[in-house]
């Protein structure tokens, strides 16, 4: 991971892997889970997981060990403190010049 990054990702956020569906056909999801992120809030154009034009808003960096995927929920604070399920737009990230690997995961929420 860049190493600048490295310095900013501190800051916990949860999210929720899916397991699959219920029986009424509802996701099912796990217990949260815990990892860091840099948070930026910043309106930003992509084409999400359905091929749909997406205003995302938020976008988290994490690190490339975090297991995480378009499928899971993220919960975030938002103003007031109030705790807030957000759906996964989109995964990129960003590939280490020297070593070719994932280095830093972009998850567009």
């Amino acid at each position: 991971m860049y190493d600048s990054l490295k310095e900013w990702v501190r800051f916990p956020f949860t999210f929720r892997r899916i397991e699959g569906k219920t029986a009424a056909g509802d996701k099912k999801f796990s217990a949260p889970t815990e990892a860091l992120c840099y948070r930026v809030d910043n309106v930003e154009v992509i084409t999400d997981k359905y091929g749909e034009s997406y205003v995302s808003r938020s976008q988290l960096y994490v690190p490339q060990n975090v297991e995480i995927s378009v499928d899971d929920l993220v919960t975030l604070t938002s103003i007031g403190e109030k705790l807030m399920d957000k759906e996964i737009h989109k995964i990129s990230g960003f590939f280490d010049g020297n070593e070719g690997q994932l280095s830093v995961q972009v998850i567009y929420l």
